[in-house]
């Protein structure tokens, strides 16, 4: 992946065509697409960690923020087998699947900054919610549960550096902490991924 390269709407797709496969549900595959194709062409060359602090070395370079996203998601199915989460329905886990999917989408703001910015959550939020060809795509509900979890995907780190404000509240619910979670674990350093393995749902 090239810095200066434009991405199309049919190569978006493509990065993530096992990701959208896992969602079961027509209308959530639209909006997910929808919202994809919204992402700032940034999104799909920088690194997932502007300085390479935070993150392992498969999330850093060139491309590195769309492989965090997939491990993230990859995460996230795999929690789906255990006993805890198996009274998930299809439509929650495939908002679930959207929601990590987008959660770092402006991570670098609507144009690109040099660096993280603290409020990126909020920002995803604001821009998912103007975009009226796919916010209309879902009820109301299904549409917070994804906010909702982008929102509070940072979970303790909620504090601005800058200016030492909330930026973002702390995951409440059992949806928002799973995603917080994947999250976290796809940012481990300790962890390298498989990228030949590839997720799928019951």
């Amino acid at each position: 992946m090239s810095t200066k390269e434009i991405f199309t709407p049919e190569e978006r797709l493509e990065i993530f065509k096992e990701e959208i496969g896992l969602i079961k549900s027509t209308s959530i595959k639209n909006y997910a697409i929808g919202a994809i194709n919204s992402l700032p062409n940034y999104f799909f060359y920088i690194p997932a960690s502007s300085t390479g602090k935070y993150h392992p070395d498969y999330a850093l370079g060139d491309g590195g923020l769309v492989r965090h996203t997939k491990v993230a998601v990859r995460f996230l199915v795999e929690c789906f087998r255990l006993a805890w989460y198996e009274r998930i329905s299809d439509d929650d886990r495939d908002l679930l699947v959207v929601a990590l999917m987008l959660h770092d989408g402006w991570k670098s703001g609507i144009s690109h900054s040099k660096y993280t910015l603290d409020e990126h959550p909020v920002i995803a939020i604001e821009q998912l919610k103007n975009n009226e060809e796919i916010n209309t795509l879902l009820p109301s509900e299904q549409l917070e549960l994804i906010y909702s979890c982008i929102e509070t995907h940072m979970g303790q780190w909620n504090i601005s550096k800058k200016t030492f404000q909330e930026f973002a509240p702390v995951p409440a619910t059992s949806y928002q902490k799973l995603i917080h979670f994947c999250d976290y674990v796809a940012s481990r350093k300790l962890f390298e991924a498989n990228f030949d393995y590839v997720p799928t749902r019951s």
